[in-house]
């Protein structure tokens, strides 16, 4: 009989596994998620994974995500709760990992050591993307954004990512100062967080994942969230958002279920180094 899961990587695997422990919680205590970015794309398309991914990312209303780490305590005593205001959290967003497996993630000058992780990305409210106040608050909330890059800049920052000019310029300065020698990560993610929760999403209209790679592109209308819709992932039953297709087209066009070519997928640089 065909074992269960080989299909899936190893790494593919240990997040499905995050995943369940995650929605187990949720369900439990009533609070609300969203399957999200490649993994609601894998959903429509695949089913499941997107065969050459190997994460898993799901977003969470800020109030339901505040509710989660009441309950952290109820995840396995191999995972844990990481969130931006850790010194040594690894990126913006928040994340579930298991600490039976570690890896090497090179994407940085020097290549960080993690645990295997989902992603968390915490939907907060943001202003009318057509207003002033949403072109102000985006220029606190990218200030503040880049000194938490700065902050922890040798493993955040993708050094082969193609970069606008401006972004290389901040680069070549941060390589050339050493400035995360004097920008507290700690800090730095306190205070990023505290400027991505000065909206709040019960009184606006639209809602932002603002740990997201897109920044402030990752701002969209609050019904695109709604309720969710039950989806199919590999063998579990997961929420998906209630504007599913509306958001896959904003983030990967109107053809995005076809696949693209083989040089355009893109990849985690991971390598496992302790399982």
């Amino acid at each position: 009989m065909k074992e269960k899961y080989e299909h899936l990587n190893e790494l593919q695997r240990a997040g499905l596994n995050i995943l369940k422990e995650i929605i187990k919680i949720c369900d439990r205590h009533n609070l609300k998620y969203y399957i999200y970015g490649g993994t609601l794309l894998g959903a429509i398309r695949h089913k499941g994974f997107i065969p050459w991914d190997d994460d898993v990312d799901i977003a969470m209303p800020r109030k339901d995500f505040e509710r989660l780490k009441q309950y952290q305590e109820e995840f396995p005593d191999y995972m844990f709760l990481d969130t931006i205001q850790r010194e040594g959290h690894q990126w913006t967003a928040a994340h579930v990992v298991d600490k039976r497996l570690k890896l090497e993630v090179g994407k940085g000058q020097k290549h960080a050591e993690m645990f295997v992780w989902v992603d968390i990305l915490i939907i907060d409210g943001a202003p009318n993307p057509k207003t002033l106040k949403f072109r102000l608050f985006g220029v606190i909330y990218l200030t503040a954004r880049l000194l938490y890059k700065f902050s922890n800049f040798s493993n955040e920052v993708d050094l082969e990512k193609e970069r606008s000019g401006i972004e290389s310029l901040f680069i070549k300065f941060a390589k050339f100062t050493h400035v995360e020698r004097i920008v507290s990560q700690h800090k730095a993610g306190c205070f990023f967080d505290w400027i991505c929760r000065r909206y709040d999403l019960d009184k606006c209209e639209y809602g932002a994942t603002l740990g997201g790679p897109q920044k402030m592109e990752e701002t969209q209308p609050k019904s695109w969230f709604g309720e969710g819709r039950e989806l199919l992932f590999e063998d579990i039953k997961v929420n998906g958002m209630a504007g599913t297709e509306n958001f896959l087209v904003k983030f990967y066009g109107p053809n995005y279920m076809t696949p693209p070519p083989v040089d355009k997928r893109n990849q985690h640089n991971v390598k496992i180094v302790q399982a």
